[in-house]
């Protein structure tokens, strides 16, 4: 799972945000940080299951379908 990763990267335009030319903070730093908060909620919502084989992630690419 890649949160902590993107956490991190919120972590940082937050904590270093004085380090900014600008006034306002950049819209695309706060539409990384709204886009860290929504995984953290989707995740928060995602019941905690035992990795089986029933329920991993599908194979990526998907065979393709006749």
């Amino acid at each position: 799972m890649f949160i902590p990763n993107i956490q991190e990267m919120r972590d940082v335009v937050v904590t270093k945000a004085d380090l900014l030319i600008e006034e306002e903070m950049p819209a695309a730093l706060l539409q990384l940080c709204a886009h860290v908060a929504g995984y953290e909620i989707t995740a928060a919502r995602r019941p905690r299951r035992r990795a089986t084989s029933r329920n991993t992630s599908p194979s990526y690419p998907s065979p393709a379908r006749s």
